[in-house]
């Protein structure tokens, strides 16, 4: 049959009045392509063709069938028991850029069910094992398990393979899924994709709270549609970080411990956070290293919740960060403790970041022995890279100490920032200074001059 050999084969007809079924067993090997084409003959095409569709296969395999067709309508029923051996095989699905090569294994095939346990194989460079299983609502679910690392995961998750590459280094145990829908699925019903592993073995190169050392587990679980009908991409790791991504990824939700992620609406990523210690300024340097999104830069929101929040090296206390970047402009509120006011920054056009201040208190170690070492300049703003800055703040204190009002406007220049104006206006005195904040050997300098009336200076 085919360029398959028929090995054994034996037809029964039991009775010819009343007529009975035709009873069939045989045993064929030769190319597995010829007995893939079981699955597109009629009486399981409807069920199983468009699996067999969607396979490009190669090698070769043992067919063995135990079936009955009716001669008459009404006298017996349709029956098939079938196994497929394969022997050395080839499996590929184009599609999903997903080969699996050196099969072994048996697959059990009946009218209704495909079946197999323990199928062996290789794939991505590493040994797999795959599993077939007949679902409850008709479809049929193909479960691998192997050892991947971040490229291959790359290739598997396209739209994800810029960040997978770069927050994942090393090698951990995963467990695959798809499940194809059976014919009794709506139609355009999807093709689901999962991939779940605990990550040990892998380090996650994030800032806290994300980060992971490759002995940790932290549990990741992914599910996107691969064919049919659009739906939304799901995320988890752990069990407080969530998220949903639209069919064409041009919007995304993501949660953290601020419940789950839910399907998001028509453009845009949305951010929300609660955290015990957020450090904004690692945040930064690690987001500014990843280059995963291409074309016009997406509209998003932050809405950030944290007990304390480290940014530009200052630590604010229950402190409310929420920042929406829409229509090249950058806006935002910051509410804590130490500072409450609200910013916008027109991006990439030269225009100044402006920052309206309600309060900004700052506390400074004030024992003298205890000499603090300066800040690291990797945990302070490159003045090289700031924008123009216009800030006004009507209530400054310094420890405790009510300074006034202040005007900042600043320039950048080839070394820094040129300090345009610097204005402290307040109980204790006016200061009115300009100067340099520049960057120089690696080091950071600042430089004022100016006038300051003092009224009391013992005060």
């Amino acid at each position: 049959i085919y360029n398959s050999t028929i090995e054994q084969a034996r037809a029964t007809i039991s009775s010819l009045d009343p007529t009975s079924p035709l009873l069939m067993k045989g045993r064929l090997k030769g190319p597995l392509e010829d007995e893939i084409r079981l699955l597109r003959e009629d009486a399981l095409r409807k069920e199983f063709g468009h699996i067999a569709e969607a396979l490009q296969v190669g090698g070769n395999a043992e067919l063995k069938l135990d079936f009955a067709v009716p001669l008459v309508d009404g006298r017996g029923d349709y029956r098939l028991d079938g196994s497929l051996f394969f022997n050395n095989a080839s499996l590929s699905l184009p599609d999903w850029d997903l080969d699996i090569t050196q099969v072994n294994g048996e697959l059990g095939i009946s009218l209704d069910a495909l079946r197999g346990s323990g199928i062996r194989g290789e794939a991505f460079g590493r040994p797999v094992q795959v599993d077939v299983t007949p679902m409850p609502n008709g479809d049929t679910r193909v479960s691998a398990r192997t050892s991947l690392g971040n490229d291959a995961l790359a290739r598997q998750l396209p739209q994800l393979a810029a960040p997978l590459r770069q927050l994942l280094d090393g090698e951990a145990e995963f467990s695959i899924e798809v499940d194809i829908p059976g014919i009794s699925a709506a139609p355009g019903a999807p093709t689901i994709l999962s991939v779940a592993s605990s990550l040990e073995g892998m380090r996650l190169n994030l800032p806290p709270p994300l980060a992971k050392a490759p002995q940790e587990r932290k549990d990741l679980l992914v599910s996107m549609p691969v064919a049919g009908e659009p739906r939304p991409t799901l995320f988890s790791l752990g069990s407080q970080l969530s998220g949903a991504f639209s069919p064409d990824w041009q919007s995304g939700q993501i949660r953290y411990q601020r419940g789950k992620a839910t399907p998001p609406g028509p453009a845009g990523y949305h951010l929300h956070a609660r955290l015990e210690h957020l450090d904004l300024d690692a945040w930064q340097n690690a987001l500014v290293s990843y280059d995963g999104h291409r074309g016009a830069p997406p509209e998003w929101l932050a809405d950030i919740h944290s007990e304390r929040l480290l940014l530009c090296g200052i630590s604010l206390v229950e402190a409310k960060l929420k920042v929406q970047a829409k229509t090249g402009t950058l806006q935002g509120t910051v509410a804590s403790r130490q500072l409450e006011g609200n910013f916008s920054y027109p991006t990439g056009n030269a225009q100044p970041l402006d920052m309206r201040l309600h309060r900004f208190h700052l506390q400074f170690p004030t024992d003298e022995e205890s000499n603090p070492e300066p800040p690291a300049p990797a945990r302070t703003p490159d003045p090289r890279t700031l924008p123009p800055i216009q800030l006004v703040c009507e209530d400054l204190q310094l420890n405790n100490a009510s300074l006034g009002s202040l005007e900042l406007r600043t320039q950048p220049s080839s070394q820094g920032l040129e300090i345009a104006q610097l204005s402290i206006d307040g109980p204790s005195g006016q200061l009115d200074a300009s100067g340099t904040w520049g960057w120089q050997e690696e080091t950071q300098y600042s430089r004022l001059t100016g006038t300051a009336s003092l009224p009391d200076l013992g005060k």
